[in-house]
C-alpha cells in the first residue's frame, strides 16, 4: 500500500530527527572561544569592532548565555586577536594556496 511507505518514512526520518536532537550536546561556554567566535564574526561578516560594543547584542548574549555578568572584549582587544589569528594561520593559508595553485597549473595544463 502506497501511504504505508508515506508513514514509514516519516516515522524513520522523524526517528532520526528527534535522535540528532537528543544527541546535541552544546559545548561549554569560555571566554576564549566566545573571543574567538566574535573575532571570527568581524572577520566573515565585516563587521566593524565597534558592532560588537552595541547594547543589544550585549542583551543578547545575556539572554542566550543565562549569564548577567557575561562581558564582550573591547575593540582593540578584538583587534588584538584577529592579528593573532593572522598571524598564526598565516604560514598555513599560504601553504594551502601554493599546493592549490599547483593543482589548477597542473589542471589547466591537461586541459590545453
Amino acid at each position: 500500500n502506497g501511504t504505508s511507505n508515506l508513514v514509514n518514512a516519516v516515522r524513520a526520518c522523524d526517528a532520526r530527527r528527534l535522535g540528532a536532537a537528543e544527541a546535541v550536546v552544546l559545548p561549554k561556554y569560555s571566554e576564549i572561544r566566545h573571543r574567538l567566535l566574535i573575532a571570527l564574526r568581524c572577520c566573515l561578516n565585516k563587521r566593524s569592532f565597534a558592532s560588537m560594543q552595541d547594547l543589544l547584542y550585549h542583551e543578547e548574549l545575556r539572554l542566550v548565555s543565562g549569564n548577567p555578568s557575561i562581558c564582550v572584549p573591547a575593540e582593540h582587544t578584538i583587534q588584538r586577536d584577529i592579528e593573532r589569528l593572522y598571524e598564526g594561520l598565516g604560514p598555513s593559508l599560504t601553504a594551502y594556496f601554493k599546493v592549490w595553485f599547483y593543482i589548477c597549473a597542473d589542471v589547466s595544463m591537461l586541459t590545453t
